[in-house]
């Protein structure tokens, strides 16, 4: 693909795809998590304004139970939207590098005749320090993958 490239060029490109690599799976990691934020939002909103209409009658027409209620019931579901949302990130973020961005990875390896070790230096040196493709190409610091395993096993 690059071979008649001078090695500068070839650096330059490699940049630019690590860079584009991380880009997608910041954005496919993206929308999971606001796709899970929403959903859990709007799937916990008819319970909880159930919950707050019977608090309402159960105490004779209190607003201040009911309204005591609806906070508590926003925080739970702002809580669980939150949770939804880090582990549709982290799940999304783990099945697009497996699926597409290792792949890809390999096939670049391939083309350009350079080792993993020598990829994972390159991507640290262009990428930031919380960048996404970093942690999943470094698992030793990936806590993301960590979390949603041991969530899995409860």
């Amino acid at each position: 693909m690059t071979d008649h490239l001078p090695p500068e060029e070839q650096g330059a490109t490699l940049q630019e795809e690590i860079l584009s690599m991380n880009e997608r799976l910041e954005d496919a990691s993206q929308v999971a998590m606001s796709r899970a934020f929403n959903l859990g939002c709007s799937i916990s909103l008819i319970p909880a304004g159930l919950v707050v209409i019977a608090v309402f009658y159960l105490f004779k027409g209190s607003l201040i139970g009911a309204a005591f209620t609806a906070l508590v019931a926003v925080l739970a579901i702002l809580a669980f939207a939150n949770l939804s949302a880090y582990i549709a990130k982290a799940r999304t973020a783990q099945r697009f590098f497996d699926d597409q961005i290792n792949p890809e990875i390999d096939r670049l390896l391939a083309a350009e005749i350079l080792s993993r070790e020598a990829f994972n230096d390159q991507a640290v040196q262009v990428l930031p320090e919380q960048a996404l493709l970093r942690a999943m190409l470094n698992p030793k610091q990936n806590l993301a993958t960590e979390t949603v395993k041991k969530i899995s096993e409860e």
